[in-house]
Order: structure tokens, then sequence, then C-alpha cells
């Protein structure tokens, strides 16, 4: 039996949504943010693009939310794009979030 159990919360993927759209605000590259958050960008990258096997540990989401001046419990909740608020017209693709509208 396996001590890791799969992720079944949208944690990860909210934090990463989190992640980018502050990153974007500051108009930080993930090399910044590598650097200044002492992540390493293998961190960095894993906590932008979350699977099922692979997220960052606490620790480390922790110093990620610091260098963009994030709070760690906000940024695991859901993320809605102040641009799109998730209603993004079919056809068309948000600027902020790259969320795509469905098929007309």
């Amino acid at each position: 039996m396996s001590d890791r159990s799969p992720i079944t919360s949208a944690g990860p993927a909210n934090f990463a949504a989190h992640l980018a759209a502050l990153m974007r605000a500051q108009g930080m590259s993930a090399e910044e943010l590598a650097q200044k958050s002492g992540a390493g960008r293998a961190g960095t990258g894993i906590a932008l693009r979350p699977t099922v096997s692979r997220c960052v540990s606490l620790d480390t989401a922790d110093r990620l939310a610091n260098a963009v001046g994030g709070d760690l419990p906000a940024m695991l909740g859901p993320y809605t794009c102040p641009g799109c608020r998730g209603n993004v017209p079919a056809g068309f693709t948000c600027n902020e979030c790259g969320a795509r509208g469905g098929e007309s």
C-alpha cells in the first residue's frame, strides 16, 4: 500500500491559479519567483502546474505565496478571475486568466 494518497481537493489547482494571477499582476516571471522564494525552478514549475502525483509541500507553497505577497490559506480556496468572473462568452478567451468560452 502506498503512503501517498491521491489529491482529492482542488487546493493545488486553486493555488496555481492564484499564484499565476499574482505573478501576472506583478510582471514576475517563473524564474524570478523561483529566485525570490528560494523554491527553485522545479518547485515553482510544479506549483504552477500541479498534477495528481506531483504538487509542492505546504512549506514550499508558503514560501511561494510570501514571495508574491499572497496569503496561503486564501490561495488554497477557489479562484475567480476578476476579469471574466468565470463567465467567458463562446468564442472568446479571457485576457486575464486565459479561460476560453464554450462553443455556441
